[in-house]
């Protein structure tokens, strides 16, 4: 009998020694903050950015990187003294195979330009003189073609002269009934004015359809608009939203970035223009940083925009689980969503 119970006592040490290890692991993981810093910089358009997280004083490390020099992106982890690469992605570089195929692809075309310019020079080295002999020759005979034609055009011209004398003084136009003359082109737009007014009907029918889903569309979103609004003007509602409004402003301001320096330089070549975006501008300075400073540049010709920024961002789950448990297990919270839910259902 003692030595059973010696048995349970030392299995009962063990799982107690095993729950407390958990146990000590789980507070570790909920208190230790995940920490983030970023560093950006950017001067003459060129750009680097690094950025880091890392939790349970740095045993787990991982890093991001941009490199414009070679315009790639670098991912690496770190585990205690593991180390690991993640990815690398370059982007606007060419590979050495397609290079190598741009260059072939270049020399080729180089020399069949020069095969084509060499064959050019001995055609016209070989045949210039016949050349020539067939310009001579055009040229005789647009000098006779311009001959015959100044002659047809005196021709017509007298021939209208004579014709116009020989007919006698029209009355006046009271007297004289004019005859209605139908021409052929006349009686060739009858059946295309048809054809107008058909697609004419077609393209009003087609309008007046759209319209009516038009207006059947604006009818259902006005009342989709009208339950929503009755939807929240209730008071409980009301409270409900204020109450997540506080909670998530809480939980916002505890993920902030903090820390935040460097500078922001910035001109668009144009005064006006750039008045009016440092006014924008000025609306931020309650919300950044002191040590972080803006400085507009009125007085230049070219865009400019250099940068230097870095900050740090501490996140700890206990105090994000705090804040965000009460908001799950509220009543009015899960009821407000069930109403969401039976509206979406309706209106759909």
């Amino acid at each position: 009998m003692g030595i059973l119970l010696a048995i349970l006592k030392t299995i009962g040490l063990i799982l107690a020694w095993l729950l407390g290890i958990v146990l000590f692991l789980i507070l570790l993981v909920l208190i230790t903050p995940f920490r983030l810093n970023f560093n950006a910089s950017m001067q003459e358009k060129q750009m680097h950015a690094i950025a880091s997280f890392h939790f349970w004083f740095q045993a787990i490390k991982a890093k991001v990187t941009w490199e414009h020099d070679s315009r790639s992106l670098l991912g690496s982890l770190r585990i205690l003294f593991y180390k690991k690469k993640l990815f690398e992605k370059s982007f606007g570089k060419k590979s050495a195979s397609q290079s190598g195929l741009d260059e072939g692809s270049q020399d080729q075309a180089t020399k069949s330009q020069q095969e084509d310019d060499e064959n050019l020079d001995d055609i016209f080295s070989d045949d210039g003189e016949e050349v020539l002999d067939d310009s001579n020759s055009s040229k005789g005979e647009a000098t006779d073609f311009s001959q015959e034609a100044t002659q047809l055009n005196k021709e017509d011209v007298l021939l209208d002269k004579q014709q116009n004398q020989a007919e006698p003084l029209q009355e006046d136009s009271s007297s004289v009934i004019q005859k209605p003359v139908f021409s052929y082109a006349e009686t060739a737009k009858q059946p295309v004015d048809k054809d107008l007014e058909d697609k004419i009907d077609d393209l009003l029918d087609q309008i007046e359809k759209k319209y009516s889903g038009l207006a059947e569309k604006i009818e259902n979103l006005q009342k989709k608009v009208h339950v929503m609004m009755d939807f929240l003007s209730k008071d409980t509602t009301k409270q409900t939203l204020s109450y997540v409004l506080v909670k998530t402003g809480k939980i916002l301001c505890h993920i902030r970035p903090r820390d935040a320096k460097g500078y922001l330089r910035i001109g668009f070549g144009n005064p006006e223009t750039m008045g009016m975006i440092a006014c924008y501008l000025a609306l931020l300075y309650p919300f950044v940083s002191p040590s972080f400073e803006i400085k507009p540049i009125f007085e230049t010709e070219d865009m400019i925009l250099d940068f230097e920024l870095s900050f740090r961002i501490r996140l700890v789950l206990a105090v994000l689980i705090f804040y965000a448990l009460p908001l799950l297990f509220n009543r009015n919270v899960r009821a407000f969503l069930k109403d969401l839910k039976k509206l979406k259902n309706k209106n759909a």
